[in-house]
């Protein structure tokens, strides 16, 4: 989750300093948006649920973000980027975790990351992982990459999912800000008062 929020900060901060603003990411409109809250909603119960149903919980919620950047997409350049990278890394991710029935993590990584001693995916502590072993498929797309700072491992769908999240942000400040355009609407469209009403 820190990833995640860094991602939209990074994203935000990079365009407003770039000339966008704050009033075009409020004023963005998100399509599908219970796609992303079924989504969020899966994740989070991972740890709640029987271990042999995490996995097809996880993927299910891959499908739900990758339908929603389907619904989002933009057609110009570069605001089709952000979906279509952030499609891109959630299809890596749900590829890589149905074939293994689950989500591959390296014990190595693990252990550069500072987890291998408290951490045991045999165990179900790392809700949707399992062992990475010579058998796993497509090993390479699995957590493979330690990130030191966060004490956490991340895989290759990680990063061009945070870099499509970053994006999206990043060009959704970019939007005109439309508040204000239809606050001036409404008010030019108030009937004027009556000419009795506004005294001798």
């Amino acid at each position: 989750m820190v990833l995640w929020a860094l991602a939209l900060t990074i994203g935000a901060i990079g365009g407003i300093a770039t000339g966008g603003s704050i009033s075009g990411l409020a004023a963005t409109r998100v399509k599908a948006w219970p796609l992303l809250v079924a989504a969020v909603a899966g994740e989070a119960c991972l740890g709640a649920i029987p271990l042999w149903s995490r996995a097809a919980v996880a993927v299910a919620a891959c499908v739900a973000v990758a339908s929603w950047c389907a619904a989002n997409r933009r057609p110009a350049w570069p605001n089709a980027s952000g979906h279509a990278v952030l499609g891109l890394g959630v299809a890596l991710n749900a590829t890589v975790m149905a074939l293994n029935a689950g989500m591959p993590v390296s014990r190595s990584a693990l252990a550069s990351a500072g987890l291998s001693r408290t951490m045991d995916p045999a165990r179900g502590d790392l809700y949707k992982h399992v062992a990475m072993s010579s058998h796993t498929r497509l090993a390479v797309l699995g957590d493979t990459m330690p990130v030191h700072f966060l004490r956490t491992v991340i895989s290759p769908g990680d990063v061009l999912m945070l870099a499509g999240i970053a994006a999206i942000v990043w060009c959704a400040t970019k939007q005109p800000g439309t508040r204000a355009v239809r606050l001036v609407e409404l008010a030019s469209r108030t009937p004027p008062r009556p000419a009795h009403l506004d005294g001798p």
